[in-house]
């Protein structure tokens, strides 16, 4: 958390190190802010040929937005996979993305990485329940528009819709997975007409997926 502009605000841009005061580094040197550290010490590593050395600033700068931007990304995608792995539900990466949680269940689910500060989860907890606010709230807009204009198009032709249903979010895709089921039998017809079974030696699950 930085302050700017008499406000305090979680650094969420690479912009806001530059808010930041820096200690000495190992060599003793003191850089003016923690952008400047991180831009400085990546040249320690490469040699910069005379006359580019703006130009380098300029480039690294650029570079370090993005790696700011998908640490806060990986924060969120890791916190759903923590999420449901403390339940016995294993989730992959490349499904959590597309997955949310409440703001109490991202409060539950802090990243190892960001154990250390606590505040600035809370902040993130809070972003991200506003924008699948936002998203509930358009999809009722876009589907309460599509109801209203079919109904206009029927009723023109004299066959008018019944009302079209409340508005209703789906529940939560983190809602508890159905139990883990064993020793079911379970008989249907199998590919080529075949009967078969599900005996005890196996067991199925079913976990929460989404749209």
């Amino acid at each position: 958390m930085v302050l700017i502009d008499e406000r305090i605000e979680m650094a969420d841009t690479f912009d806001h190190y530059a808010a930041v005061t820096d200690a000495p580094d190992r060599d003793r040197r003191v850089f003016r802010n923690k952008m400047e550290r991180v831009i400085m010490e990546m040249l320690d590593f490469y040699k910069i040929e005379e006359g580019f050395e703006d130009l380098a600033r300029q480039v690294a700068r650029m570079a370090c937005h993005k790696p700011v931007k998908d640490m806060l990304y990986e924060a969120r995608t890791q916190a759903i996979v923590d999420f449901h792995a403390a339940r016995d539900v294993r989730i992959k990466r490349e499904n959590a993305v597309t997955m949310t949680l409440t703001k109490e269940e991202y409060l539950e689910a802090i990243p190892w990485w960001m154990a250390t500060h606590p505040d600035c989860w809370q902040v993130q907890a809070h972003v991200q329940a506003q924008v699948q606010a936002q998203v509930q709230s358009q999809l009722q807009a876009q589907t309460q528009e599509m109801f209203s204009y079919f109904q206009a198009q029927f009723a023109a032709i004299g066959h008018p819709l019944p009302t079209p249903p409340m508005w209703a979010p789906r529940p939560p895709i983190s809602s508890p997975p159905m139990p883990r089921v064993s020793g079911v039998e379970c008989w249907g017809w199998g590919w080529g007409g075949r009967r078969g079974s599900i005996g005890s030696s196996q067991s199925f699950s079913t976990s929460t997926s989404t749209l």
